[in-house]
């Protein structure tokens, strides 16, 4: 498994109830960023991910602290989700309906009346030693220093989120199994 490593001033927050650590890595303008929690070794990855609530995630961000600098030890990866089928009922459910039926206003970009019928969702994000892509957000790539007295080290399997930090709205999240 390759890594990729540096000194990153980053967030930082440790929630003992979690039993796990938050690094959040800055995006770019620091409009949005990566973060990686990352449980304790030795507890259950799938008892984690599966218990891991919204609330649980609003408490650990919110204790989020600048730290100076952190020595940031974390994985290459290539994520790529492409959905098999449809994400129209979740979108229907989310409260999304007008858009796929004759209620539908798109006389804007259509002289026709026009609906849509179906959306499939699509991503990818990328961590190598060039940066982090996500969509068309990229974040700034890592630098190579000494080593700190504060590491995090990401060698075994970690949720990630990519998020817009002032909103706190997940755009992009996924678990890394790949240690």
């Amino acid at each position: 498994m390759d890594f990729l490593h540096g000194e990153i001033p980053c967030k930082y927050a440790y929630d003992e109830n979690l039993s796990a650590a938050l690094c959040e890595l800055p995006f770019g303008n620091k409009a949005f960023a990566l973060d990686i929690l990352l449980p304790d070794n030795g507890i259950d990855f799938n008892k984690f991910v599966a218990n891991l609530s919204d609330k649980e995630w609003d408490a650990i961000t919110s204790n989020l602290r600048e730290v100076e600098e952190e020595y940031v030890i974390i994985p290459k990866f290539d994520f790529t989700y492409s959905g098999d089928s449809t994400i129209l009922a979740t979108l229907k459910e989310l409260g999304i309906v007008d858009a796929f039926g004759a209620k539908a206003d798109f006389s804007g970009i259509s002289e026709s009346a026009t609906y849509v019928s179906d959306v499939i969702h699509k991503a990818r994000i990328k961590m190598d030693e060039k940066g982090a892509e996500a969509a068309a957000v990229t974040v700034i790539g890592a630098k190579e220093y000494a080593a700190p007295l504060n590491e995090f080290f990401a060698d075994h399997p970690f949720v990630f989120a990519i998020r817009e930090t002032s909103t706190k709205a997940i755009l992009f999240l996924g678990t890394f199994r790949g240690i």
